[in-house]
C-alpha cells in the first residue's frame, strides 16, 4: 500500500472516530434535555396539584365562613328579638308593679342590647 491509501485509511478512521464520538456528545445531550423535560413535567404536576389543592381548602374555608357569617347574624337577630321581648316584658312589669312609666320604657333598650349579645356569644361559641 502507498502512503496515499494509508494516509486516507487513518482519515477515514479519524472521521469514524470522530462521528461515534459526536453521535455520543448527541446522545448525552438527548438525555440531559430529556431529564430536564421530565423533571420540568413532574414540577409543573406538583404546583398543579399544591394549586388545586389550596383552591379546594379555600373553597372549603370561604364556605365554613360563609355558614358561620349567616349563623351569627340569624343568632343575634333571633337572642336580640328574645331580649327585647323579654325588655318589654320587665318594663311591663315595672310599669305594673311600680307605677313607674319611664323606667319600664327604658328597660327595652338594655333587653335587647343584652340578648343580641347573649346571641353574638351562642353563635361565636356554637360555630367554634
Amino acid at each position: 500500500m502507498s502512503d496515499m491509501e494509508e494516509e486516507l485509511i487513518a482519515q477515514r478512521d479519524a472521521a469514524i472516530a470522530v462521528t461515534k464520538e459526536l453521535q455520543r456528545q448527541l446522545q448525552q445531550h438527548r438525555e440531559v434535555v430529556e431529564r430536564t423535560f421530565e423533571r420540568r413535567a413532574l414540577n409543573a404536576e406538583r404546583l398543579r396539584f399544591h394549586a388545586e389543592e389550596q383552591l379546594r381548602r379555600t373553597q372549603d374555608e370561604r364556605e365554613w365562613e360563609a355558614t358561620m357569617c349567616s349563623r351569627l347574624l340569624y343568632m343575634s337577630l333571633f337572642c336580640g328579638m328574645i331580649g327585647a321581648i323579654i325588655g318589654w316584658c320587665s318594663g311591663l312589669l315595672v310599669f305594673i308593679v311600680f307605677q313607674q312609666p319611664l323606667a319600664g320604657f327604658l328597660m327595652i333598650l338594655p333587653g335587647m342590647a343584652l340578648g343580641a349579645g347573649m346571641g353574638l356569644a351562642i353563635a361565636k361559641v356554637g360555630g367554634a
